[in-house]
């Protein structure tokens, strides 16, 4: 009850200092910009590696994602595929679609040295490779989760069959799938978070933040779903807008729980550097 209380505490003094709702704003307007042309690359990287991965991505996404919201998935996909450029103007679609994607995670990294009061004097080249790091990282994130549906199915579905034990597949998958993704994105959200502000982090650390953006991810994914479905589609007007409303509502709430990651992380950092005070005092 007393962790509950000084941590609420810290959080409302933190948010209002920071301005956390002003910050995840911010990374919200560079990611909209992003979307589009990154769900295009996403689609590249994956088509390059396998066709295959692409119509799983799509039907993964298709059991989590509103239709409003999936729209815009198809629409980077048939953008990729039917639009006949040449290889001058694929070099400077694929230039400008690499350039947003960055800009959204240099969004993220000055949003966290913002929320631990570091001034960022790293250099730009510097900089530079650490967002394409992190785009790399969220491009193989989405990758491990891919394979996991591709072929982790395929395998536990022949070892239930081979043991009779079919029956039990679905909610086995569906757990084991939950937790697959779950450990994935915790360590590359810890990783993030150890390497994104100018003054480093060590990995447990790191890690609340990147367990809390996890859990609160797929929580969020799955409480949007329940929401959107049955109360988005009211009526034909709101069905021209519920596509761009809620897609703004859904990347505005990503990027205000990876705000609140790092705000965690700050208040552990914070409660370890007091309690050592506290023991040198004594």
């Amino acid at each position: 009850m007393v962790f509950i209380k000084n941590f609420t505490r810290f959080l409302f003094t933190e948010g209002k200092k920071n301005n956390i709702i002003n910050l995840s704003a911010q990374m919200s307007y560079q990611a909209l910009l992003a979307f589009i042309p990154f769900m295009m690359l996403l689609y590249n990287f994956l088509n390059w590696i396998s066709s295959e991965l692409n119509d799983k991505f799509m039907t993964t996404l298709s059991n989590f994602l509103p239709d409003s919201i999936l729209d815009y998935f198809y629409t980077a996909a048939e953008n990729t595929i039917n639009t006949p450029i040449s290889t001058g103007s694929n070099l400077l679609i694929g230039f400008f679609i690499l350039t947003v994607s960055i800009s959204a995670m240099f969004s993220l990294l000055n949003s966290l040295n913002r929320i631990f009061g570091q001034k960022e004097t790293r250099g730009i080249p510097g900089l530079l490779v650490q967002a394409i790091l992190y785009l790399f990282l969220f491009l193989v994130m989405i990758l491990f989760t891919i394979v996991f549906y591709a072929f982790g199915e395929t395998i536990l579905h022949y070892l239930f069959n081979l043991l009779n034990l079919s029956q039990a597949f679905t909610v086995f998958l569906t757990a084991f799938g939950i937790l697959y993704v779950g450990v994935v994105t915790t360590l590359i959200f810890t990783l993030i978070y150890m390497f994104a502000p100018k003054q480093r982090l060590d990995f447990f650390e790191a890690l609340p933040g990147g367990l809390f953006v996890s859990i609160g991810w797929i929580a969020l994914l799955f409480i949007y779903n329940l929401i959107a479905k049955p109360f988005l589609n009211l009526t034909t007007f709101f069905d021209n807008i519920q596509g761009p409303f809620s897609l703004c509502i859904l990347i505005f709430m990503i990027c205000f729980t990876l705000a609140l990651g790092g705000v965690i992380n700050l208040y552990t950092i914070t409660k370890k550097q007091n309690e050592g005070m506290t023991t040198q005092n004594d």
